[in-house]
């Protein structure tokens, strides 16, 4: 792991020590074990000693904004219990949150907890992007004028519902795509076939699992658009502001001021 980025789990919750160190065990046998081979990332996650979270360290925060913790973190260094799941601490480096309040009852925080971090070592500056070529049955009439979607780098949001995770260690974790998803026309591996995601879940690019949306900007539309399985906008949580704003970077950067996708 030596080039593993660090990353410190930052408890304020009340799911006691145990079980965050349990917890902690199965997203790092996720993240070792089936996220790195496919992404060429690896991170180490560990409990910090000390109050204060280290500097030279990304943040995990465990945050239940129903518990007092939470809210006395708010007058501390820590990161706040706000609505945006990513953020960067005062040493400028990734600060990832997950609302333990959000998760259902009987769902594995783990789930939520991988989602996230998952996610935050693919893009942790919230600007990656993949071209999507859209024709007649494409996402939209308006989309079409432009001949191409933007997709953002969310790898779990596509197969994000709690029944297409996979148990790691005694707690459930978040299914992913891999890199082919992202490509109309994937190469394909052991024996020319390209897979998907970590379940095999997912049998194309762009595909959609059921629960699962995909956020995606066309041209005309001024709108991030999360979109279902059947390609049609689903009802999810709005996209926090600061992910409009670095994804919006990376969609002007496709075009020129005559406003023409130029990819």
């Amino acid at each position: 792991m030596s080039n593993a980025i660090r990353v410190a789990i930052v408890d304020h919750s009340d799911l006691g020590a145990d079980e965050v160190r349990s917890g902690m065990r199965a997203l790092q046998t996720q993240v070792s074990r089936d996220f790195r081979p496919i992404w060429g990332v690896d991170a180490q996650l560990y409990l910090p000693d000390a109050d204060e979270p280290p500097p030279c360290a990304w943040w995990l925060v465990l945050i239940d904004r129903r518990t007092e913790d939470a809210k006395a973190a708010r007058g501390r260094n820590h990161p706040g219990p706000d609505e945006h799941y990513r953020d960067k601490s005062k040493y400028d480096l990734p600060v990832v949150k997950v609302m333990l309040d959000t998760v259902p009852a009987g769902h594995d925080w783990t789930h939520l907890a991988s989602h996230q971090l998952l996610e935050a070592l693919v893009d942790p500056l919230i600007s990656g992007c993949a071209l999507r070529p859209v024709g007649p049955d494409g996402c939209g009439e308006n989309d079409l004028e432009s001949g191409m979607l933007l997709y953002a780098h969310e790898i779990c949001d596509p197969c994000e519902d709690y029944a297409s995770s996979y148990e790691c260690d005694g707690f459930h974790v978040s299914d992913f795509v891999f890199p082919a998803w992202f490509c109309e026309q994937p190469r394909g591996g052991d024996g020319g076939k390209a897979r998907f995601d970590e379940r095999s879940q997912v049998k194309s690019p762009f595909e959609v699992l059921p629960g699962g949306h995909a956020y995606a900007h066309g041209r005309v539309s001024r709108d991030w658009l999360p979109l279902g399985p059947d390609g049609a906008p689903v009802p999810v949580r709005p996209v926090p502001d600061i992910r409009l704003k670095r994804l919006f970077r990376a969609f002007s950067l496709m075009r020129d001021t005559d406003g023409i996708w130029h990819p």
